[in-house]
Formats: structure tokens, C-alpha cells, sequence
């Protein structure tokens, strides 16, 4: 048996799925998108027993039956039903209340998770999501690779001196997009993709208010020049490089994710260093992730600079772009014959 946990657009698992069904036309699987909840959830310790069981959309899981599961997208929420009557509406429930709940269900479906993620062929687990950039940062510099002075503070003065250290630096979310407001509700940064910020930027923020001293925590960087950018499919040990050709393009310079519909940047298969290929498999196992897709950049000077990982990156452009079948790769990995 094999879980599929997904969303119900992603293209990605509609391929792997493809090739299930081609290859393995006799190998039953479940997919499971997050629009699905748990109906049933029972979870058995005692001297005998230690077992995890429950059911989503009619399907009966429990530990002593796991089936190999791959996590691409999504997450399970659990049916609170009961907390609907005519007597009361959910939505009047206090908001203590409803934090207790929130948390109550994240921890169970942290142990759902954890469970999942002891099947002997499972490809990532959902808390791999909540690894943000600075702990990417960090591990990637453990693991041996070049990572760009990094800075994450509320302290638009601390910024403005790393901005006057490093010239061109850039922000983006630590964790997921958001937007960040300041405390007297001026928008210093509105951005869901990596954007520059300028000197004058900060200097004319802190102006506004002599008494202004915090602003919302943010993540900076300083700004690498870029030969090219490179997206790294990473699973189980292995990597499918591709160089993203981003420079020629204004719109595409700072962040090749801005795409140009009209002038798509030229995307090509790439042979990494040996040296990089062993620091980015020490990183992905001091992550403890068997599967993510990495952004690096190569700079002028042909060195490697790490950025970050995504565990669930679209790898669908790459696959397409540099014939990688990586959905027959997912495909085989989750039947034990990945070769």
C-alpha cells in the first residue's frame, strides 16, 4: 500500500501517480489531498500495545499496517464536528479555547507525522516545513558550503550597519511570504519574493520616527553577484542539478522566481563539483531530509553559494526542462526498486 499526501493541483504528484500506474499497474495506492480529514482517531499505549490508528475518507491506517508514504504537500486536520450544534456556534468559541484546540491537534498530528515517517520508503515528513532559512543557514555551513552573510533582527539601526558593510542586500521570509508592518503601521517591506533594499530605504524608515527603535524581525542577506542560479533536486542521495541562465533578464535578476511568462530564462542540465555534491548530501542528512529541492548560486568567480532548501519545491519545470524523470525516480523509490 501506498500513501500519497498531497494538494489537488500539484502536477507533480499527478506525474508520479502516472508512472505508478504504468510501472506498477498492480500496486494499490491511496491519495489523500488536504482538503480530506481524519474521522477517527485512536491512539493505544499500554505494556502490550503501542499503536496509532485512523481513519480518513473510509480508509483505515494504523501502525502495525504503515504503508510507504510519500509527504509532497498539504496537511491532515482532524473533523471537529463535534463542536458544531444549534445549541453553540464554533465561531463564539473563545479565542483561548480555540488556541487550546489548535494546539491539542498540531501535537496529535505531529505523532501522525512521526509515525509516517518510519515507513521503510517514505519521502519527506510534514515537519520538514516548519525548517526555516536561518536553521538552512546554519546546518549549510556545518556541512562545509559557502553561505552569505546573513542577518535576522527587529533593529532597523542593526540593518542600516549591514547594509553600510556589505553595499546590496537583500530580504525575504525566514520561514513562509509574509508581510511585514512596522509598529507605527508603515510597510517597510511588502514582498513575497526576494526584493533589494537600499540604504536610503532604511535611512528614510527610521527617519519617520526619532523614537522609533523596532520593527518586525526580518531576514537579510547581503547580495551575491551571479554568474547563473542553480536548482538542486536532492533524493536519497542523489542530485539533479540545473543552471538557471537568469542574469540577461531585469525582471528575472534578483530572483529568477519572478518569472518572465514571455522571456523564460534558459534552464539547462548541470554537472556539479564532486566536492559540492558531498557537502549538499552531508547537509541534507544533518537535516535529516531525503528529498528537497536546493537553491544555490554560482557567482562570477565560479563559487558556490547555498541559499536554501525546500522541501517541497517544484521540481516539476526541472524535469520537464533537463530530462531528469524524476516522477518515475519518486516512482520507483516508493516500490523499493530505485535504481
Amino acid at each position: 500500500m501506498l500513501l500519497i499526501q498531497s494538494q489537488s493541483n500539484d502536477l507533480s504528484t499527478d506525474g508520479v501517480l502516472a508512472w505508478l500506474n504504468y510501472l506498477y499497474p498492480n500496486q494499490p495506492f491511496i491519495r489523500i489531498n488536504d482538503d480530506k480529514t481524519i474521522d477517527e482517531i485512536n491512539y493505544t499505549i499500554s505494556d502490550e500495545i503501542n499503536c496509532l490508528g485512523f481513519n480518513i475518507d473510509g480508509h483505515q491506517f494504523n501502525t502495525d499496517n504503515l504503508p510507504n508514504r510519500w509527504y509532497r504537500r498539504g496537511g491532515f486536520n482532524i473533523n471537529r464536528v463535534g463542536f458544531k450544534s444549534e445549541s453553540f456556534d464554533e465561531y463564539y468559541i473563545s479565542a483561548i479555547f480555540k488556541d487550546y484546540l489548535k494546539q491539542e491537534m498540531a501535537s496529535l498530528l505531529n505523532e501522525v507525522d512521526g509515525k509516517f515517517s518510519k515507513c521503510s520508503n517514505s519521502i519527506n515528513k510534514f515537519n520538514d516545513n516548519n525548517k526555516g532559512k536561518l536553521e538552512n543557514i546554519c546546518i549549510a555551513k556545518q556541512a562545509g558550503l559557502k553561505i552569505p552573510p546573513t542577518l535576522y533582527t527587529n533593529s532597523p539601526r542593526q540593518l542600516l550597519e549591514f547594509i553600510e558593510t556589505h553595499d546590496k542586500v537583500i530580504t525575504k521570509a525566514n520561514h513562509k511570504n509574509q508581510i511585514r508592518i512596522a509598529l507605527d503601521k508603515t510597510i517597510i517591506l511588502l514582498s513575497s519574493d526576494t526584493k533589494l533594499l537600499s540604504k536610503e530605504d532604511v535611512q528614510s524608515f527610521i527617519s519617520k520616527s526619532n523614537d522609533f527603535r523596532y520593527s518586525v524581525p526580518s531576514f537579510y542577506q547581503k547580495y551575491i553577484e551571479k554568474k547563473y542560479e542553480l536548482r538542486v533536486f536532492f533524493l536519497a542521495g542523489k542530485l539533479y542539478p540545473m543552471a538557471i541562465f537568469s542574469q540577461a533578464n531585469e525582471k528575472t535578476k534578483i530572483d529568477y522566481r519572478n518569472y518572465d511568462q514571455e522571456r523564460p530564462n534558459r534552464c539547462v542540465p548541470y554537472d556539479l563539483p564532486e566536492y559540492i555534491k558531498k557537502k549538499l548530501t552531508v547537509f541534507m542528512d544533518l537535516m535529516d531530509m531525503n528529498s528537497g529541492s536546493i537553491d544555490m548560486i554560482c557567482t562570477p568567480d565560479d563559487e558556490f553559494i547555498f541559499l536554501e532548501v525546500n522541501p517541497i519545491g517544484q521540481f516539476h519545470w526541472l524535469e520537464k526542462n533537463c530530462n531528469y524523470f524524476l516522477e518515475r525516480e519518486i516512482a520507483n523509490f516508493l516500490q523499493n526498486e530505485r535504481k
